[in-house]
This record gives structure tokens, C-alpha cells and sequence, in this order.
């Protein structure tokens, strides 16, 4: 039975790529009217081809990139799952190569279609053959193909190959000359074959109105183009003795109902209409015809191929990575800056923000980047907050040419004890006279301070709210190398605060937190000086608070107890439920405390309680179930998961690298089934939002869509798998 599944997944997903490509064929045919319908059949055969062939059906290249991934998504609603790749699957080969599973209610679809279609074709063929017998039953022989039969009022042609053409008894040699031509031209043009061909692709897609709209069509059409060649056959002048002899066979009522493969004469009033109309053939309309096919072609057959040319023959579509590691890429113009680092940091105001090194302008190569460089902020929806440039800041060897190694690293610590994160961004510079003089604050004079091999030249940045803010002058260090010297974290004094402590050459030196210049300063300190920035333990006294649910007859049902860091976020220690009775603790939770409150269920209003934390690795939440005294469900620290759902619904056009941020929101919850938002930073340089549904009990993600934008301004990429917007269910 795996085959009948298999089958109909895949003529379940033609049937959706015929019905979106439909309108494109009628568009044409109604309103570029002047083009003859038999270059209008040109269009038609490509179309029956795109309705049977399943090739770029998973293109992630598609003009609208989500309607590929929806089509495999909504299928798996009806109850098919794959058992790798996460449950979906990644093309439509999946499904005749790697094992799933179906529902019953997969099976019964599948068994509808597939009696359906039996049932079209047997009783289509049953019909074919009563009327074959019945016109071979009393027919005479004119010529080799061509007969005559009583009791038949209009022309009738049958067979696919070996064509019969059957003209009633009653018909006057002028009128059988015309219809003669017409059959002939039929057979000329094989369109027994076309007219079959047709009918077997909308037996197979029984199901869909849009190829049974497409099969009234393509009859019709067939007809009319027969028309337009038998008028030039005899030229324009017989227009009007044509259309009469084809109204004067409109007359009575039809002896034989024929069957869906049988051609006889149809539309009569509607085709002596426009044969008054026809005009000659123009150069021009075969020009248009031959352009429309080509591009209609490249559309529906080759876009996920010129796409692989376009970016050079990479069949995984990453044309911007170096082909030949030993060049460097071009310059990266200003609207394509390359981010080289990027980390999640507090800021002042509480809220989490992204930082980032981009170059503006420069080269990338083996060893890492070149050129002129940028620190920018920006908000968990990739908005730009500020951007302060780099250049014109370090002694390098070459004016506004600095180095990041790739993979670096931003080192973040709140250096000043004022609960605002600091960002170390550094450079190796030339060892110099000049510069050994400027980190020592002396000239070289003995052996190790004349021998020093390596210098390096750090600042500190401030996220102050949206904005960032120089926060230290130059601070020297020497011995860094590879990925340290453009990030590290500096040493601290035991148990100080706002003191940064260097050593070159044998030289102790300290740069101290300047409260009215905002800046730390290089000073030097005694050791009694030193401890005047020592400071307090506070630790075991740290102010401790609680945050509590209380049910509507006031009792405390949960109870949140944190206790504040010396950043002053307070850090959660304890989650209690029924602390005042029969309670259960739970104290594995590591993060700081956001919010507590009772989640908004369709069922039970003061059951389930959210707890909403920052840990190690992104905004999250936990839900506790506080009649069980348990975790009902606890959303991941990190990305892991989110990157297996956009892998199973979205292919790998979105990845995430291990450090990248995100944030979840607990949107409803409805019996066993959340809804989970996701605001995250992705590879790239792109953010992407949006929220999938988790069942719970099957524990099975679905209904997933999500909206991305690239770059530095925050823009939307549109599309429909796309926008970039993609949304499946």
C-alpha cells in the first residue's frame, strides 16, 4: 500500500502546482485574444507536462519560495510523516525512497482517489466502446478512414492513433469537404493524442476543479484551432460557407452522448462566430507565442537551474563563499556589509540586544577580514539601533586597514560594576617606538620592554540603552594573538571594582573607571591606593525578593524567590508551588527572572502558571502545572529545537549558528496545544519571527510560519515561502 501512499502525495502536490499555474494559461487565452488558438495549444502542452512532472516541485528557488514547502506541510496535516528528517520530508523523492508513516485518514484519501480515478477510466472506456460498436454496427465505407452512418447528425471521429471519421448519411458533399479537412487536420496534428493525454492527467486529478476547468478548455480550444486551419486551407474568402455549414449541423437533437475521448462537433454557434472574425496569420503573433513560451517555460521548468548558474554552478546556492581559497572577495559596498561577529548582550535598559562587527568595506580571505570596519546595535528584530565606525581609532600599520579573524569572538563583562555590559574590541598594532611608548606612558629603556614582540590596542564600548558609547580610553596588552586580539577579557584586581589591570613588559599598569569622563583611564596606582576600589561582599546578604500567583481566593498557589547579582538582575534561585502547604520545590532553573503569571487556558484559568526567564542562551519560559505540582512543558535555553523545526518545515535555507539569540513568547495555549512565538538572530545576517503550534501530547510540531529580514536596515524580504514569508500548516 506504500505506493498508492507515495503516488497520491505526489499527484496531491501536482494537482496544487496545476491549479496556481492555470490562471497564468487563461490570463493569456482571454486577454491576448488576437493570437490563434493553435499557438495557444503550444501553451496548453506545457502546462499537461508541468501537471505530470514533479520536477523544481521543491525548488527552494521558486518565485514564491513558502508555496513548495506548504504543499509538502499540508499533506502532513492529513496524517503522512516521514520518520527521518524530522517527520517531514525535504522533496517530493522522499516519499518513494524514505520510510513514513499515515493515519487513517491519509489511507481513506488515498484509497478515494485512487477508486475515483479506476472508476473514471473504466467507465470512460466502457462508453468509448458502446459507441464504437454502435457506429460500426451500421457504417459505410467511403474511403480508407472515412464512413458514413445513418441515423447520425453530426460529424463524429474516434480512435488515438488509428483515427475513424464518421459523417452522417444525410450530409451534402459541399458540407463533407469542409468536415473532412477538419477531421484531417485533427489527425495531422495528432490531436487524439493531446485530447487522451489531457484526459488521462484530469482522471488522475479527478479531485481538482481547476484541471477539469483546464480539460473543457483544451477541447475547446482544439476545436477552434482545427477551425482556424481549415479556413487557411481554403483560404479567407470560404469564411462565411464554412460557419454556415457548421450552424446548419446544429440541428435536432444529438444521437450519441459521447465520452470524454471522443471528437465530434461542439460549440458550433461559438466557432462560426469567430471563423467571421479570423484573420491572417501575422509574423508577429508567432514572435509573441515563441516569447511566452519561453518564459513561461524557464518559470515552471528551469528557474531552480539558472538559479544554480546564477550563482556559480553551487548546487547548494552558497555562489558567495570562495570557490578558490587562496583569492580574496571583491569589495563589499555599503549595502552589503559583511557581518564578521555578532553576540547577544543586556543592555541598560534591561532588554536584550544584538552587537555586531560588520565591515563596511574591505576583502575577506583564508586569514580573515580586511578594511574598514563598523560596531553596530541592533534590536532582537534586527532594527538598527546605533553604529559607531572603527576606523581612525587604533595604530595600525595601515591607515583605516584593520584585521578581524574569522570566528572571532566579542568578550561582554559589566567591568564598572554599574549594570551596564562593556564590549572589548581590539587590534593587533606595529610595535613601534611610538606606540610601545603610548601603552608603557615612558620610552623603552630596558632589555624586556625593548624586546617586546607583540602590541595590541583595546576599547571598551558601553550599551547604553539604543546607544553605544566609547568607554575607555586605549588599553594596551601584549602576548594576544589569533582570535584574542581583537576580543578578550581583561583581569580584574582581587575583590576591586572599576580596575583594569595590564601588565607589559614587567610594567604593572591600571585603568581605572573615571566617573565624570565616563571612561576608563590608564592611572597608576599604589597598593594602597588599589584598595580604595576594593569592594564589599555582599553576596550572602544580597536583598532577596519573591514574585507570587495567588489563586481567586487569595491563597499563594506559586512562588518565585531571586536574589540580585551585583549587575542588580535578579537571578532565580527557588520556584515553590502551594509554598503554604504540601509544596514541591524546584531549584534546577538557572537564569534571571522576568515574569510570572497565570497563562490564559481555554479550560482551567488558574492551573497552569508561565514563569518567563532569561537564561544562558535566549528568552524563554517554563509552564508549570500547579494542580500536579510539575513542569508541564519547558520551552528550550537556546536554539537547537528551532533550528530542527525550520529544518523540518523550511529545508536548510534558514540555519543557526550555536551563539545565536533568541526569544520565546507562550502566545495561547488551547487543551495540550501552545502556540509558541520566536523572535531570533539566524546565519547570514538574517532575524527571523514567527510562531508554529505544539501539540503537547504527540509532542509534534506544526502550523509553522515565520517572516525573515536581511541586512542591517531591518527590511522585509517578501515573498509568499516568504515574505521571505513562510507559512505551512
Amino acid at each position: 500500500m506504500n505506493i498508492l501512499y507515495s503516488l497520491f502525495y505526489t499527484v496531491f502536490s501536482l494537482a496544487i502546482v496545476s491549479a496556481a499555474a492555470l490562471p497564468v494559461i487563461l490570463f493569456i487565452r482571454f486577454i491576448v485574444i488576437n493570437i490563434p488558438k493553435k499557438f495557444i495549444m503550444y501553451l496548453w502542452m506545457l502546462y499537461l507536462v508541468r501537471s505530470i512532472c514533479p520536477v523544481s516541485l521543491s525548488s527552494i528557488f521558486a518565485i514564491v519560495p513558502s508555496f513548495n514547502r506548504k504543499v509538502h506541510i499540508f499533506m502532513e496535516t492529513m496524517g503522512l510523516s516521514f520518520v527521518s528528517n524530522g517527520g517531514s520530508l525535504k522533496g517530493w523523492q522522499s516519499v518513494f525512497v524514505e520510510p513514513f508513516t499515515v493515519n487513517i485518514n491519509f489511507r481513506f484519501c488515498s484509497i478515494i482517489w485512487a477508486a475515483g480515478a479506476v472508476f473514471i477510466c473504466i467507465y470512460t472506456f466502457v462508453k468509448q466502446a458502446r459507441i464504437r460498436n454502435w457506429l460500426n454496427s451500421g457504417a459505410k465505407r467511403l474511403e480508407s478512414d472515412i464512413y458514413q452512418r445513418e441515423k447520425l447528425n453530426i460529424p463524429v471521429m474516434t480512435g488515438i492513433f488509428n483515427q475513424k471519421k464518421y459523417i452522417p448519411q444525410e450530409m451534402k458533399a459541399a458540407e463533407a469537404k469542409y468536415i473532412i479537412k477538419h477531421m484531417d487536420i485533427h489527425a495531422g496534428r495528432h490531436d487524439g493524442v493531446l485530447r487522451a493525454a489531457a484526459f488521462v492527467i484530469m482522471s488522475i486529478q479527478w479531485f481538482n476543479p481547476f484541471m477539469w476547468l483546464a480539460y473543457y478548455f483544451i477541447c475547446r480550444d482544439i476545436e477552434t484551432a482545427a477551425d482556424e486551419d481549415t479556413i487557411s486551407y481554403f483560404g479567407l474568402e470560404k469564411r462565411a460557407e464554412y460557419a454556415q455549414e457548421i450552424i446548419n449541423m446544429n440541428k435536432g437533437k444529438k444521437i450519441i452522448n459521447p465520452s470524454l475521448v471522443t471528437f465530434q462537433e461542439n460549440y458550433l454557434e461559438d466557432r462560426a462566430s469567430k471563423m467571421l472574425y479570423q484573420q491572417k496569420v501575422k509574423k508577429k503573433d508567432r514572435q509573441i507565442v515563441i516569447l511566452v513560451c519561453l518564459l513561461i517555460f524557464i518559470w515552471w521548468f528551469m528557474v531552480r537551474p539558472l538559479q544554480i548558474l546564477w550563482n556559480g554552478g553551487l548546487w547548494d546556492g552558497n555562489a558567495n563563499e570562495s570557490q578558490t581559497n587562496t583569492t580574496s572577495e571583491p569589495l563589499f559596498s555599503n549595502d552589503n556589509q559583511k557581518v564578521v561577529t555578532k553576540a547577544s548582550v543586556k543592555s541598560s535598559d534591561g532588554l536584550e540586544k544584538i552587537v555586531k562587527i560588520v565591515m563596511t568595506d574591505g576583502t575577506e580571505n583564508d586569514n580573515g577580514y580586511d578594511g574598514r570596519f563598523s560596531i553596530m546595535l541592533e534590536d532582537n528584530s534586527g532594527n538598527k539601533l546605533a553604529e559607531e565606525s572603527l576606523d581612525n581609532l587604533y595604530s595600525v600599520r595601515e591607515e583605516n586597514k584593520l584585521h578581524f579573524n574569522k570566528d572571532f569572538e566579542v568578550h561582554i563583562s559589566d567591568y564598572n560594576n554599574d549594570s551596564i555590559n562593556e564590549i572589548s574590541v581590539g587590534q593587533d598594532i606595529e610595535v613601534s617606538d611610538e606606540n610601545v611608548k603610548a601603552a608603557l606612558g615612558k620610552k623603552a629603556k630596558t632589555k624586556k620592554e625593548k624586546n617586546i614582540k607583540s602590541l595590541q590596542e583595546y576599547y571598551l564600548w558601553n550599551i547604553e540603552g539604543n546607544d553605544l558609547r566609547r568607554a575607555s580610553e586605549p588599553i594596551y596588552l601584549t602576548g594576544k594573538s589569533d582570535n584574542s586580539a581583537n576580543s578578550c577579557e581583561f583581569k580584574i584586581p582581587e575583590n576591586t571594582t572599576g580596575v583594569i589591570k595590564s601588565k607589559i613588559a614587567g610594567n604593572k599598569m591600571f585603568y581605572v573607571w573615571d566617573t565624570d569622563k565616563k571612561l576608563f583611564v590608564k592611572k597608576e596606582l599604589s597598593k594602597a591606593e588599589l584598595k580604595s576600589y576594593k569592594k564589599t561582599d555582599t553576596s550572602d546578604n544580597a536583598e532577596k525578593t519573591t514574585h507570587s500567583l495567588n489563586n481567586d481566593s487569595d491563597r499563594e498557589i506559586i512562588r518565585v524567590t531571586t536574589q540580585k547579582d551585583s549587575t542588580g538582575s535578579e537571578e532565580i534561585k527557588k520556584v515553590e508551588i502551594t509554598p503554604d502547604g504540601v509544596s514541591k520545590s524546584f531549584k534546577n532553573i538557572k537564569g534571571y527572572y522576568c515574569d510570572i503569571k497565570w497563562v490564559q487556558d481555554t479550560q482551567d484559568e488558574q492551573r497552569y502558571a508561565i514563569l518567563t526567564y532569561n537564561g544562558t542562551k535566549s528568552q524563554t519560559f517554563i509552564v508549570f502545572d500547579t494542580k500536579l505540582k510539575d513542569v508541564y512543558y519547558k520551552q528550550e535555553d537556546g536554539n537547537s529545537t528551532l533550528s530542527k523545526v525550520f529544518e523540518r518545515y523550511n529545508g536548510d535555507s534558514i540555519t543557526f549558528g550555536k551563539k545565536d539569540i533568541v526569544v520565546y513568547t507562550l502566545l495561547e495555549k488551547d487543551k495540550d496545544i501552545l502556540k509558541i512565538g520566536f523572535a531570533a538572530n539566524a546565519k547570514n545576517n538574517v532575524t527571523v519571527k514567527g510562531s508554529y503550534k505544539y501539540d503537547i501530547e504527540n509532542e509534534n510540531p506544526y502550523e509553522f510560519s515565520y517572516s525573515q529580514s536581511t541586512g542591517t536596515s531591518g527590511g522585509d524580504e517578501s515573498g509568499d515561502n516568504a515574505d521571505t514569508n513562510t507559512e505551512t500548516n
